[in-house]
C-alpha cells in the first residue's frame, strides 16, 4: 500500500493512565479493526509499516494517537499526513472529522459513540460500525483535500502540511508527573490568592488523596473526584457530614463508597487538629493520614518560611513547586 488510514479508541475515564482498546486501519480495498486489548503484545509487528518512509500514514487530530501507540505498544510513526493540519492551512470554519467527512464524502456520523466504553466485549454492531467509518473514508479525504491544498497553494502548502505532521509524530510520551500543589491551577488568580491557611491545607489534602486512591484503584483522578468537587469542598472546609454533603454533587465513586465521606471528614478534621462533629465507623480501605502527609509539606515548616520571609502561603507553596519541578527536569536530564 502506497497510503493507510489510522485511528484509535482510547479509555481514560475508569482507569488512571488510560489505555487505547482499539485500532482501526484502511487501506484502499479493506477496513481492519483489531482488538488492541487481547493483540497488545503482536502489535510490535506493525513497526516496520508504521516506520516506513513509503507508506504514508493519514490519521486524524493525530496528537494524543501518536503518544498512545508509544505508550501502548512501542510504536512510532514515519511520513504521516494528518488531515487535520490540512483543513487548518486550507481555513475550514471547522476543523473536525466529521465535518470533513461530511464536505468531502455527504457522509454523516453518529456522534453518539464518540465517548462510548470501547473496552466493552463483544462490541456492538453500531460500535463496530462507527469504529469502522472513522478510517473507510480517511484516504478519501486525504485524496481530495490534498488536491484542494495543491489547486490554493501549491507544492509548498503540501509541504507545510507534512512538516507540521511530521512535527507531531516526533512528540515522546512521558508519563505526567503529579505536583503536590497542582491544585493552584485549577482556580483563578483572585481565588488563588485569597485562599486561607486552612483552604489551602485542605485543598492538598483532597488534592492528594485524591491522586493516591486512584493510583491505588487503577481509576481516573475525574472518576474519583472532579475538579470542581475538589475545589467546593476545598474551599467550603466542611467539618461535619452534613457540611461536606452541601458541597455536591459528587461523583460516582465518592457517593457510591460505604463512609467515604465520613473519612474525609475524620481526615479534615484531624489535619485541621479538630474533633469531627459527626462520627461513624471507619471500615472503608483507604491510604492512612501518613501516607497522605507524606505527600504534603510540613506546614510549620511552610508557616515559619512564610513568616520569617513576609510571604504568603501561596507564594510558599509555589516556590517549593518551582523547586520541585526544577529537581525533576535536573533527574530527568541525569537519567
Amino acid at each position: 500500500e502506497s497510503a493507510i488510514a489510522i485511528d484509535l479508541e482510547h479509555h481514560d475515564y475508569r482507569t488512571y493512565q488510560g489505555l487505547t482498546c482499539l485500532m482501526q486501519i484502511s487501506s484502499r480495498s479493506k477496513d481492519y479493526i483489531i482488538d488492541t486489548l487481547s493483540l497488545r503484545k503482536d502489535l510490535i509487528n506493525l513497526l516496520p509499516i508504521f516506520t516506513s518512509s513509503d507508506i504514508v500514514k493519514v490519521f486524524h487530530g493525530c496528537d494524543h494517537d501518536i503518544l498512545w501507540l508509544q505508550r501502548d505498544f512501542g510504536l512510532y510513526v514515519v511520513n504521516c499526513f494528518d488531515t487535520y493540519h490540512a483543513a487548518k492551512l486550507l481555513r475550514y470554519p471547522a476543523l473536525s472529522l466529521a465535518h470533513l467527512l461530511k464536505y468531502y464524502c455527504g457522509v454523516i456520523i453518529n456522534k453518539k459513540y464518540q465517548l462510548a466504553d470501547w473496552r466493552i466485549r463483544p462490541l456492538t454492531p453500531e460500535m463496530m460500525t462507527y469504529a469502522q467509518s472513522d478510517t473507510h473514508y480517511l484516504l478519501c479525504i486525504y485524496d481530495n483535500i490534498r488536491k484542494d491544498i495543491f489547486n490554493h497553494q501549491g507544492v509548498n502548502g503540501v509541504i507545510a502540511v507534512l512538516q507540521s505532521s511530521q512535527k507531531t509524530c516526533l512528540k515522546r510520551y512521558e508519563k505526567e508527573y503529579f505536583y503536590p500543589h497542582g491544585y493552584l491551577n485549577l482556580l483563578n488568580q483572585k481565588t488563588a490568592n485569597s485562599l486561607t491557611l486552612e483552604q489551602n491545607l485542605i485543598l492538598g489534602l483532597l488534592w492528594n488523596w485524591r491522586d493516591l486512591i486512584a493510583r491505588k484503584e487503577d481509576e481516573s483522578v475525574s472518576y474519583i473526584m472532579s475538579n470542581s468537587e475538589l475545589i467546593r469542598i476545598g474551599l467550603r472546609c466542611p467539618k461535619s457530614d452534613s457540611e461536606f454533603n452541601e458541597c455536591g454533587p459528587f461523583s460516582e465513586y465518592l457517593s457510591s463508597t460505604k463512609d467515604m465521606i465520613s473519612h474525609l471528614v475524620h481526615f479534615i478534621c484531624q489535619e485541621l487538629e479538630i474533633k469531627p462533629s459527626t462520627t461513624s465507623s471507619r471500615d472503608v480501605a483507604i491510604p492512612s493520614l501518613t501516607d497522605i502527609e507524606a505527600n504534603i509539606s510540613n506546614l510549620d515548616d511552610m508557616r515559619h518560611r512564610a513568616g520569617s520571609s513576609n510571604a504568603s502561603i501561596e507564594e510558599v507553596f509555589l516556590e517549593e513547586e518551582s523547586n520541585q519541578m526544577m529537581t525533576a527536569s535536573s533527574l530527568r536530564a541525569i537519567t
